[in-house]
């Protein structure tokens, strides 16, 4: 008889930054509750707590989603756990394979914002509420592919009631607007300028109820030494049909406090940021447009007008309507 050989177990690869994340939470799971867990995680919320004592319409509303979060409220009974299997076996979309090793810095990045959590499947399999809807990328010219759920492929979306304010979604004729303004302002004071911000990761700002959120987990790609994987969303995620008008009340309530306080065209105290706002630009990223009459040099500060548009501010500085 030849002598026992052993053989060394073959070695895992070294851990990815989404591979750590999920090491540490799993071992966190076996120590808390996981809503216990998910509440530690998400952290305090990015809506001012005190927004209900402001004079707008939809004070509640927003307060209750920066106290609460969104509601997720589906119309059919929770999935037994057999169609569970079923969705975490087909896995995420074959884009996010794809390009699984973006996607899984993206997750990593989300879960350090305290957005997203990626645990095992296993260890979530017997909530009551849990959905699994594949999650995909999509690729984008000259731009960083944007990672996205299919919420209607599982059918959560036809499923889920529409709660939110869809009124608050005020689409279309942004440009007109602009135009207007600009064309009324009186050139005499100065050149009319323009700023575009863009809210990073604006629908994350929001929260969701967070019972609600195994509602809305998704599936996404695993490695070969991992086992099927699942992230569930703490925040408001792309691709679920109540995220736009949940975050458009928000911010056109912001919009609407702005818009109240500049047509009372009361003086403010300088902010503690506008020193460091003014900080003159380099000669050469300074453009200036042409006017049809001479422009009078003004030493105060000027009106700001705030056009919003979807998860964008606009923002137009002219002392043109400047009435003090």
């Amino acid at each position: 008889m030849s002598p026992d050989r052993s053989f060394p177990a073959p070695a895992h690869p070294p851990l990815d930054r989404l591979g750590k994340i999920l090491a540490r939470d799993t071992n966190l799971l076996n120590t808390l509750p996981l809503f216990d867990l998910l509440r530690q995680h998400r952290g305090q919320s990015n809506i001012q707590p005190q927004l209900h004592k402001l004079p707008h319409p939809a004070r509640h509303l927003v307060h209750h989603l920066g106290t609460r979060g969104a509601p997720v409220i589906l119309t059919t009974p929770p999935w037994p756990t057999p169609h569970k299997d079923l969705a975490i076996a087909r896995g995420p979309h074959s884009s996010a394979r794809a390009f699984i090793t973006f996607l899984r810095d993206e997750l990593a990045d989300m879960v350090d914002r305290a957005t997203w959590m990626v645990l095992p499947y296993h260890r979530v399999r017997e909530l009551r509420n849990l959905r699994i809807s594949p999650m995909g990328v999509v690729p984008q010219h000259e731009r960083r592919p944007r990672p996205i759920v299919d919420y209607s492929f599982s059918g959560v979306n036809d499923d889920t009631l529409p709660l939110s304010p869809h009124e608050a979604m005020q689409f279309g004729r942004a440009l007109e607007r602009i135009i207007t303004q600009v064309v009324h302002s009186n050139p005499r004071f100065s050149p009319v300028k323009f700023i575009k911000i863009d809210i990073a990761d604006g629908f994350y700002r929001v929260w969701l109820r967070l019972a609600d959120t195994p509602k809305l987990a998704v599936a996404i790609p695993n490695l070969p030494h991992e086992p099927p994987l699942v992230a569930i969303p703490l925040a408001l995620p792309m691709g679920w049909t109540q995220s736009p008008p949940y975050f458009c009340a928000v911010t056109e309530t912001i919009a609407d406090l702005a818009n109240l306080q500049l047509h009372k065209r009361r003086r403010r105290g300088p902010h503690h940021l506008d020193v460091l706002a003014d900080s003159p630009e380099p000669a050469s990223h300074v453009t200036t447009l042409p006017v049809s009459a001479p422009v009078t040099p003004c030493t105060s500060p000027p009106l700001v007008r705030m056009i919003l548009t979807s998860h964008q501010f606009g923002f137009i500085w002219s002392k043109a309507h400047r009435l003090d």
